[in-house]
């Protein structure tokens, strides 16, 4: 379509066309800044989810259930190794889990006071974890995702890697390494609760129930045993 305006031929056909095109990149530009936002927020969600409450739990491989985290040799040193061992409600079989307010999880060792971590803070897909006194780094800071079935995986926040067990092996001393996600059985985890029975009158005597629990936890080696005086 032409249009004749004082002598001069103006060609409206290749203006529209002109606009179309420019309202097409804009749409475009539009729709892809939308798609970041939505993966920036599913990313937030992700991390951010609290996914188990705070606890004490036994971490358990879904590769086979007899089997969960361990530190080795029950040592209370920094660097002492994760692995898979036959789960015998020992303390370095037992985890404190707890959500932090900045939207990661701690895993800390009840035997010893120390947190998995990974080595050296490595970004290696095959890293090594172990246990080191607390510092607060990304190193030591975990994503719990749920699958869905009741297991989870546990992802460092350092690197984005997966808590794995070697090879899959389920035998005493297989490592615990960070490896890339595959949605394998050996990056699945069980976390089951452990309570501790304590037959208190919670009216009769408030707050008791509590400070017992926190020194039970304070000294897993202990034994305790609770005498009824009839008071």
């Amino acid at each position: 379509m032409k249009l004749c305006k004082g002598g001069n031929v103006i060609e409206l056909g290749w203006e529209m066309k002109k606009y179309k095109l420019i309202y097409l990149i804009l749409f475009v530009l539009l729709q892809i800044c939308f798609f970041n936002i939505n993966i920036s927020l599913a990313k937030d969600d992700t991390i951010t989810k609290n996914t188990i409450p705070d606890g004490i739990y036994s971490i358990k491989t879904i590769l086979n259930e007899k089997y969960g985290l361990d530190v080795s040799t029950a040592s209370r040193l920094n660097g002492a190794n994760i692995q898979l061992y036959e789960y015998v409600n020992v303390s370095q079989q037992k985890f404190k889990v707890k959500y932090q307010k900045d939207g990661y999880y701690t895993i800390t060792a009840l035997h010893s006071g120390k947190v998995l971590d990974v080595a050296n803070a490595s970004k290696t897909s095959g890293a090594n974890v172990w246990q080191y006194e607390e510092n607060n780094t990304d190193a030591q800071k975990w994503i719990i995702k749920e699958v869905g079935d009741g297991s989870y995986n546990i992802i460092s926040k350092c690197n984005g890697l997966y808590l794995d067990v070697l090879h899959a092996e389920t035998r005493n001393g297989t490592n615990i390494h960070v490896h890339t996600g595959n949605g394998t059985d050996a990056q699945r985890f069980k976390f089951e609760e452990i309570k501790y029975n304590i037959d208190i009158d919670i009216n009769r005597y408030p707050g008791y129930k509590e400070k017992i629990e926190n020194l039970m936890e304070k000294h897993p080696n202990w034994e305790f045993e609770l005498l009824y005086t009839g008071l």
